[in-house]
C-alpha cells in the first residue's frame, strides 16, 4: 500500500513538473498583501485587502476585487470581472469582453480597449471611458465614449452615446435623458428642469407673462398681466 502511494505521489509530482514545463497555467486565489498583486495565465481569483491596492490580472477569465482604499485593478487579457471597493478606485478592463464595475467611491473606470465590455458603475460619483459597442448602466454619471460618429447614423456633438437627432440635450453629455419636466429639454440643460417651461426661457410657466414666448425680462408696458413679447397691445 505505501509503495503504490509513493508512486501515486511521483506520478503526480511529475504531470505537476509537465504542465509547468509547457506553459499550462494553474489558478490562483489570494489575499493581496504586495503590490503590484499580479495573478497567473489561469483563471485567478484575487482580492484587496483594506490597504491601497494595486491588482493585476493576466491571462485567464480572472475575479479581481479591491476593498477600503483607492485601488487601481487591472484586468489585463481575458474575460474577466474585476470590481472596485469602497475608495476612490481606478478599474482597467482588457483585451477581452469583461464585466467591470464601480463600488461606493467616486470611481474612474477605463474600458476603451475595442472589446464589448459591460460597466456597471455602482454608488458615488463615477466616470466611464468607454467604446461605442459597450453596454453601459444607467448609474455610470459621467459617460465619455470613444469618437463622435454614433453607430446608428448621425452626429454625437457631446459624446454621450445619443445621436444628436435624438439627444434632449446635443450639447451636453446626459447619456440618461432625464427630462424631470416632460418638456423636451433634458435636465442637464435644463434652466428650470424641476419646472415646466414651454419657452425655455428660464421662466417657469406658472411665473412666465408669455408661456410660449421667450422672455426673460418678463417686461409688460402696461402691467396688464401679458407681456409685451406676446401681447397685441402692449402699450395699454
Amino acid at each position: 500500500m505505501r509503495r503504490l502511494l509513493r508512486t501515486l505521489l511521483i506520478v503526480a509530482t511529475m504531470l505537476l513538473g509537465v504542465l509547468v514545463l509547457s506553459g499550462v497555467a494553474l489558478a490562483l486565489t489570494k489575499t493581496c498583501t504586495t503590490n503590484p498583486c499580479v495573478g497567473t495565465n489561469g483563471a485567478d481569483r484575487l482580492k484587496g485587502t483594506d490597504a491601497k491596492n494595486e491588482i493585476r490580472g493576466l491571462r485567464g477569465a480572472d475575479y479581481i476585487t479591491g476593498k477600503q482604499r483607492a485601488d487601481e485593478l487591472y484586468g489585463n487579457r481575458g474575460k474577466d470581472e474585476v470590481r472596485a471597493g469602497n475608495g476612490r478606485d481606478r478599474v482597467f478592463g482588457g483585451r477581452g469582453e469583461d464585466q467591470l464595475y464601480g463600488g461606493a467611491g467616486n470611481d474612474t473606470i477605463m474600458a476603451q480597449d475595442g472589446y464589448r465590455d459591460y460597466i456597471n458603475c455602482g454608488r458615488g460619483y463615477d466616470t466611464a471611458h468607454v467604446d461605442r459597442i459597450d453596454r453601459v448602466s444607467q448609474n455610470c454619471e459621467d459617460v465619455r465614449r470613444k469618437g463622435r460618429q454614433h453607430p446608428g447614423g448621425g452626429g454625437d456633438n457631446d459624446d454621450d452615446g445619443v445621436p444628436d437627432a435624438k439627444d434632449n440635450c446635443p450639447n451636453k453629455a446626459n447619456h440618461r435623458q432625464s427630462d424631470a419636466d416632460n418638456d423636451g429639454k433634458g435636465d442637464a440643460c435644463d434652466t428650470t428642469p424641476s419646472q415646466n417651461d414651454s419657452d425655455s426661457d428660464g421662466i417657469p410657466n406658472v411665473d412666465d407673462n408669455c408661456p410660449d414666448v421667450a422672455n426673460p425680462g418678463q417686461s409688460d408696458a402696461d402691467n396688464d398681466g401679458k407681456g409685451d413679447a406676446c401681447d397685441p397691445t402692449p402699450n395699454g
